[in-house]
């Protein structure tokens, strides 16, 4: 088979109705494929240039690190964005409770990260959270 008669039968299954359904559906195919690359490679290169800054007290300890993310906290979703975490960072302790609540957690425990940081109350030690009134809470032991 020489290749004019290959591309003879290719023109002719183009002409069919098989042969457009068949090209349609390949076009949709690729044209779906092709956006969604471009469109993670846009996402990427968009993170490249964000850098932000996570800050976290560690026990009077402030450490800074660059993170390749869009944003640290979202302040509408109650966490707080890293201003709040400078002013809140002069307070130390090894245990956090809320105002409003009635358990204590270690500093380094994730459900103490749920405190609104206005709300926050630091303990030296789990003697002292416990003669406030709390009480250790099972979820971080």
């Amino acid at each position: 088979m020489s290749i004019t008669n290959f591309i003879q039968k290719i023109k002719g299954f183009m002409d069919s109705e098989e042969g457009r359904i068949i090209a349609f559906i390949l076009i949709v195919i690729l044209t779906g494929t092709s956006s969604f690359l471009l469109g993670r490679m846009s996402n990427s290169l968009k993170n490249k240039d964000n850098t932000c800054v996570n800050i976290e007290n560690s026990n009077n300890n402030i450490t800074t690190q660059s993170n390749n993310i869009k944003s640290i906290y979202d302040k509408s979703l109650g966490k707080a964005n890293a201003l709040d975490s400078i002013s809140v960072s002069n307070q130390s302790g090894s245990y956090v409770a809320s105002k409003r609540g009635k358990r204590f957690y270690p500093v380094d425990c994730s459900a103490a990260s749920s405190i609104v940081l206005k709300n926050r109350v630091y303990f030296s030690t789990s003697e002292e959270a416990i003669q406030k009134g709390y009480s250790a809470s099972p979820s971080c032991e």
